[in-house]
């Protein structure tokens, strides 16, 4: 009797020590490190071609009302005596469109096209084109609503070029699927007019990037 009633008290504290361990681990906080991938948001441009990217091709001249921000894209045409001395040359580097004007002159006229494509795994809607000039600094932005655009490319206070964005803001664009033929892919276009102050025979260059949204974050400027 002497061994269990000495026993006794010993068990009672081994049941509270339980307790307060099970009490304290209850109260604890519990961190847990690691990454969640939910979905990956990319744009990359492919496709890219430009009116007068070949050499030898006669060149192409827009009127010199150009595109007025009212105006569906101005006239352009190429005239009996055209010129063979302009160039287009547009090429991607890092997912970003780069296009170089060489030697080109007041009412000079081109027109660009790339298709961006949806590398990621979610659809994004294009919202914002970008422009930069050859310093990476950031000289005007086109969206839905506001297409047209001046870029000053020489740091002269006047306007070199006129930029008419044609189609595809706002459209939304799902990930590639290799069954579906011509998936993850839109066409864009935009029309480069070369003003009255752009300096002559000059070599003007811009890059343009893309703004994207994720589908359902989209919000359609006013």
């Amino acid at each position: 009797m002497k061994t269990k009633v000495a026993m006794f008290p010993a068990a009672i504290a081994v049941a509270l020590l339980a307790m307060a361990m099970a009490y304290g681990l209850w109260y604890q906080t519990l961190t847990v490190e690691g990454e969640v991938e939910t979905g990956r948001l990319e744009v990359c441009i492919t496709g890219v071609s430009a009116l007068d990217m070949d050499i030898g091709s006669l060149d192409w001249t827009s009127s010199p009302r150009g595109f007025l921000p009212n105006a569906s894209g101005g006239d352009y045409w190429r005239i009996p005596d055209a010129k063979d001395v302009g160039r287009t040359i547009v090429e991607v580097r890092n997912c970003s469109l780069y296009v170089t004007l060489q030697n080109v002159y007041p009412c000079y006229f081109t027109d660009v096209t790339f298709k961006p494509f949806n590398t990621g795994t979610l659809p994004w809607i294009i919202d914002t084109a970008v422009f930069k000039d050859n310093n990476g600094d950031v000289v005007a932005t086109a969206r839905k609503g506001t297409p047209y655009v001046l870029l000053d490319l020489n740091d002269d206070q006047n306007a070199d070029i006129e930029i008419l964005w044609l189609d595809n803001f706002g459209t939304q664009v799902h990930p590639y699927d290799p069954n579906v033929p011509g998936s993850g892919r839109v066409e864009i276009s935009f029309y480069i007019h070369v003003l009255q102050e752009a300096p002559q025979g000059a070599t003007l260059t811009f890059s343009i990037e893309l703004t994207v949204v994720q589908w359902n974050e989209y919000i359609p400027p006013k």
